[in-house]
C-alpha cells in the first residue's frame, strides 16, 4: 500500500475536472511520448487558478525551459508518482497571458509535425520553433 504519496492519476483527473480550461501540450500532444515523458498542460492566467494549483501541491518551477517566452506567466509544477511503472513523473502546468495564441500556435505545429515523433527532442530547437510560430502569429495577425 502507498500513503502519502502523489499519484499522477490522482493529479490528472484533478485538471480534468477542474472548471478552469486547461489544454494538453509537450510530448503527449505532438505524439512523441517517451519513457520520461511528462505531462505539460497550459491554462489561462488567474489568481484564482494559480490558487487552486499551488493549494493541490503545486509548486514554482523556475527551470529555464520556459525563459524567455512571453506568453507564459509562470509555471506550477507537481512530482507524481506513475502507480502504473512506480516511476517519477512530473506535471507541469503553463499559466499564459492568453489562450487563443497558444492555441493557434499549438495547431499550426501539430499540422508542420504531424509525423508522429513530436517536436524535435532539443528543447531549444523546441524553443525556437515555438518562437517563430509566435512571431508568424503575430505578424500574420490584421493590424488595428
Amino acid at each position: 500500500m502507498i500513503s502519502n504519496v502523489r499519484l499522477l492519476p490522482v493529479t490528472v483527473e484533478m485538471i480534468l475536472r477542474s472548471p478552469h480550461e486547461f489544454h494538453l501540450t509537450g510530448s503527449r500532444f505532438f505524439g512523441g511520448v517517451h519513457e520520461k515523458s511528462d505531462w505539460d498542460f497550459f491554462a489561462c492566467y488567474s489568481q484564482a487558478l494559480r490558487t487552486e494549483l499551488l493549494d493541490y501541491g503545486f509548486v514554482l518551477n523556475s527551470d529555464e525551459t520556459y525563459s524567455g517566452d512571453t506568453e507564459v506567466v509562470e509555471v506550477l509544477s507537481r512530482n507524481c508518482v506513475d502507480p502504473a511503472t512506480m516511476k517519477p513523473v512530473k506535471v507541469d502546468v503553463q499559466l499564459l497571458r492568453s489562450l487563443d495564441k497558444k492555441i493557434a500556435v499549438q495547431q499550426a505545429l501539430a499540422k508542420a509535425f504531424s509525423s508522429g515523433k513530436g517536436l524535435p527532442g532539443d528543447k531549444t530547437i523546441q524553443r525556437c520553433i515555438w518562437f517563430a510560430a509566435y512571431a508568424d502569429y503575430d505578424v500574420a495577425l490584421p493590424s488595428d
